[in-house]
């Protein structure tokens, strides 16, 4: 179902959404994606993060790093929830034990964080004030 085609009944006929719903999914994509990129990717940028303080290898964390990013913004990959940040790239592999550790625990804080606020992003309510409905 595309939310701008419809879907089609079993009558031949189409369902469409109403352009305020195509709106907030469009918007609410827009927000994940966006924080998708800044919080659980965010240590990709700049060398913040990788290599780490304790890196016993900078050059080389560094090209994986670079590597990663490649991959990740000019490959396209395909950037989800996974919670491995193996997931990302092979270049993964190549960080030092130190750097991996690093990269592992900002891109876990990232994915909580997109969780935690995952229903902002489409207009809802937090998760703890969501509820149940009938149809």
């Amino acid at each position: 179902m595309s939310i701008f085609e419809g879907q089609k009944r079993k009558d031949g006929s189409t369902v469409n959404l109403s352009p305020a719903p195509q709106s907030t999914l469009v918007l609410g994509r827009v927000n994940f994606l966006d924080t998708l990129i800044t919080e659980q990717c965010g240590w990709l940028k700049g060398s913040n993060f990788i290599p780490s303080e304790n890196c016993g290898s900078q050059y080389e964390c560094t090209q994986a790093r670079t590597e990663i990013l490649e991959n990740a913004f000019f490959v396209g990959i395909d950037l989800t929830l996974n919670p491995y940040i193996n997931s990302l790239s092979t270049s993964a592999e190549n960080l030092c034990e130190k750097c991996h550790s690093v990269a592992q625990e900002r891109y876990d804080a990232g994915r909580k964080e997109i969780w935690k606020e995952l229903p902002s992003y489409f207009m809802l309510p937090a998760w703890e004030d969501l509820k149940d409905f009938e149809l």
